[in-house]
């Protein structure tokens, strides 16, 4: 998702629309929204800039085309997420976004407390 300001850019994951519905096509989970039109989807999403802030309210997000850059750590965290469906991956999936940009695992934790649990698991993501 796109920043309108200065802030993070997002990286949406397990898009749905509100109550988590969704179309199964050729075993793709997708949800289908016409041009112009107003539905409720929910998502989660994950920081896409590690050295940028925080958005603010002031700031909109909007969906865009998932840059290339970002389009290997987004295909990983699909296939991860969807063959480990009932795990919280929430975590570990924002560690493999930022390891992905380069980060160290200091740099990422002088920003954001985790396990090494989850720091095990972002690299399963990384090498899914």
């Amino acid at each position: 998702m796109a920043n309108s300001g200065s802030g993070q850019n997002m990286l949406a994951t397990r898009v749905y629309f509100t109550g988590g519905e969704y179309f199964l096509i050729d075993g793709k989970r997708v949800i289908t929204i016409a041009p112009k039109a107003t539905v409720g989807i929910v998502f989660d999403a994950y920081c896409a800039d590690f050295d940028k802030d925080n958005p603010t309210k002031d700031e909109n997000l909007s969906f865009r085309v998932v840059p290339q850059a970002k389009i290997k750590i987004a295909s990983q965290i699909s296939r991860y997420s969807a063959a480990n469906i009932t795990v919280d991956l929430t975590i570990p999936i924002q560690l493999a976004v930022w390891r992905d940009e380069g980060k160290s695992r200091e740099e990422i934790a002088r920003k954001f407390n985790f396990t090494s649990i989850e720091w095990e698991l972002s690299t399963k993501i990384l090498s899914f």
